[in-house]
């Protein structure tokens, strides 16, 4: 017996064929991106319903909406109510606060040509899609963007 270990060579066509299937990927990224190959574009809309709101917490619990500039009150959610526009404007307010900036400027609620209902804070520059969360939760902030004014 030799006391010189013997080294298996790792197989130089799997190295190559990795080399090759990464070199084609990086390619295709690369094509689809600059030539909008094996992309999909949604057509930017236009927006049709457009309202600017803010919100105020009561002692009780309840969030009053209202619109920006004349302050008129478009909804009250009471305790317990429309979790999810709660949530949202939570995650809105929070990421004000990481960044210094106060509750004075509106945040922007518009519906698109294309049925595209979007939540804007122009603050921050952050935007949501609603639409990503099902028709019931859209619909929260569609009662907000089309409340009359009074209609409390």
């Amino acid at each position: 017996m030799s006391d010189t270990p013997t080294y298996e060579q790792f197989p130089k066509g799997v190295l190559y064929g990795a080399a090759i299937m990464l070199l084609v990927a990086f390619l295709a990224a690369l094509v689809g991106r600059n030539y909008d190959l094996g992309t999909l574009r949604t057509p930017e809309g236009t927006p049709v319903a457009s309202r600017d709101i803010n919100f105020a917490d009561r002692p009780d619990g309840a969030v009053i909406v209202y619109e920006v500039p004349s302050e008129h009150v478009i909804s009250v959610l009471e305790p317990g109510a429309e979790n999810f526009i709660r949530v949202v404007m939570r995650g809105f307010v929070r990421e004000r606060k990481r960044r210094g900036i106060g509750a004075e400027q509106p945040f922007s609620l518009s519906r698109w040509s294309d049925g595209r209902v979007m939540l804007v804070d122009e603050t921050t520059g952050r935007t949501v899609q609603l639409n990503a969360f099902g028709k019931t939760n859209v619909g929260a902030f569609e009662r907000l963007l089309d409340a009359k004014v009074g209609s409390l």
